[in-house]
């Protein structure tokens, strides 16, 4: 047997001799411990979340707001109902958030004394906020993808038919 494949058997051994007992302390932990780090975890999660779905909302509100960018004059101002599901799917993320939170908390409290409850609770609630904020996300990427069509194609083609001939001297 060459000396590279040994020294490389000779080193998963060791790797594995001092993984194994590793893995029985890790499973040593009591349960509760270890699902409350995990909700902490998930509540940890669940703010973070909740922040960026607020800093998109803002940031949406802000678009719509502004004038420092172009805006379709034709039909294609309708893409801007677009906001409206994004919103919604934003606000439904923002609140199973909430929930996720307050599963948490009522952990901590000892209000709900089961922990397979909140563990189920806290797993529906994140994914639930979760995947409205992916909608959310979806519907903003689709005005931006529409916005993009209209700027590069459409908005050129605008702005040719409102110019003054006098002024193009």
């Amino acid at each position: 047997m060459p000396k590279r494949v040994r020294n490389l058997l000779r080193l998963v051994i060791v790797a594995v001799s001092l993984c194994v007992p590793l893995s029985c302390v890790a499973d040593s932990t009591p349960g509760s411990e270890l699902s409350i780090k995990a909700l902490e975890v998930a509540a940890s999660l669940a703010q973070s979340l909740a922040q960026w779905t607020f800093a998109i909302f803002g940031g949406s509100v802000a678009v719509l707001l502004s004038s420092s960018h172009h805006t379709p004059r034709d039909t294609w101002r309708l893409s801007y109902l677009l906001f409206l599901p994004a919103w919604g799917f934003l606000a439904w993320s923002f609140y199973s958030g909430v929930q996720v939170q307050g599963a948490y908390l009522a952990y901590l409290f000892q209000f709900s004394r089961d922990p397979g409850h909140v563990r189920q609770t806290v797993n529906s609630d994140a994914y639930d906020q979760m995947l409205g904020l992916e909608w959310g996300l979806l519907f903003l990427a689709l005005w931006l993808a529409l916005y993009l069509y209209w700027r590069v194609l459409k908005a050129p083609e605008q702005r040719n038919s409102l110019e003054d001939p006098d002024q193009q001297a």
